[in-house]
């Protein structure tokens, strides 16, 4: 008479029930194998997923990105993109330098200077301040001092030819060249402000007339005359523009009269020449006027 199985015998299971159950029987050698399959299985699985780029889990939060730079961002806090809120990617190209640009600081000592220091418009070269033309009403310029790094400041020479200077408020300025008034400014900021200034005084924009002198006396049309930004206008070249010396005039002691603006008594006098500087060339004696200059011409004592 055939036995039926018993039920607690596992020979006879088959499919993932017989295999768990034949599992069980498995010596204690057979299983270490088995484990350490299994973890070498995990281990690789991790190693792939890490080459993709995917963060590991573990508590140093280390990151590996596809070209293969490992990244701890807990000994160092990453930065992160604006757009996307990931940690940006390390890499080993050095940053971007912007190449700068020579400038005179003073006459012994040069400084550099970003490539937008300088308006486009400036009457400066790249390196050199103006030392020709003369600061008058109405100038626009920029003023601006390397070491602060900021941007430069715009000024206008005010009515009384004065400049408002930051830290040091009202300094006269017209008449002077741009590079006389950034080492005088330079001067002043040093007793005080800094230890070491580099001043950048540069004409950004000329108005149409510096000013107006005046002509009275014996002159064919005697009254205003407009200074224009772009000449150099002389006590001759003003006689002339007017009509010239009337008949009775004393060409020889033309009288031009010049404030300082110190008050009274401050103005300062010059004797020119006219008739010598027109009949003779003597042109270096020709005073360059001035915005305010007061040219009279008197009239000779003896009549012919």
């Amino acid at each position: 008479m055939n036995r039926r199985p018993s039920q607690t015998s596992n020979e006879n299971f088959s499919g993932v029930k017989g295999i768990i159950m034949r599992a069980l029987k498995l010596t204690a050698a057979v299983k270490m194998r088995m484990v350490v399959a299994v973890m070498a299985g995990l281990l690789c699985g991790c190693t792939v997923l890490n080459a993709a780029g995917v963060p590991l889990p573990s508590a140093t939060n280390i990151y590996r990105d596809k070209d293969g730079f490992i990244i701890d961002f807990a000994a160092a806090p990453a930065t992160t993109n604006a757009v996307s809120s990931k940690p940006a990617r390390k890499t080993n190209a050095a940053p971007a330098k912007i190449a700068p640009v020579a400038i005179a600081g003073s006459s012994n000592q040069a400084a550099t200077l970003p490539p937008t220091a300088l308006s486009p418009s400036s009457t400066n070269a790249a390196n050199v301040l103006d030392d020709k033309y003369r600061l008058a009403i109405g100038d626009q310029l920029s003023f601006q001092i390397i070491e602060d790094g900021d941007a430069p400041v715009h000024l206008v020479v005010t009515d009384s030819g004065d400049l408002q200077i930051p830290y040091i408020g009202r300094y006269p300025a017209v008449g002077k060249t741009c590079k006389q008034l950034a080492q005088e400014l330079k001067v002043e900021l040093q007793k005080e402000y800094y230890k070491q200034a580099t001043v950048i005084v540069a004409v950004d924009l000329k108005p149409e007339s510096r000013g107006k002198i005046y002509l009275v006396g014996a002159i064919r049309a005697p009254g205003p005359e407009d200074i224009s930004s772009d000449e150099v206008l002389t006590v001759s070249k003003a006689i002339l523009r007017a009509g010239g010396f009337t008949d009775s005039a004393d060409e020889k002691h033309v009288k031009v009269t010049r404030s300082t603006g110190t008050g009274t008594g401050g103005d300062k006098t010059f004797i020119v020449n006219v008739k010598q500087i027109l009949e003779n060339g003597k042109t270096a004696d020709d005073l360059p006027v001035q915005p305010g200059d007061l040219i009279f011409v008197p009239e000779r004592m003896i009549q012919f």
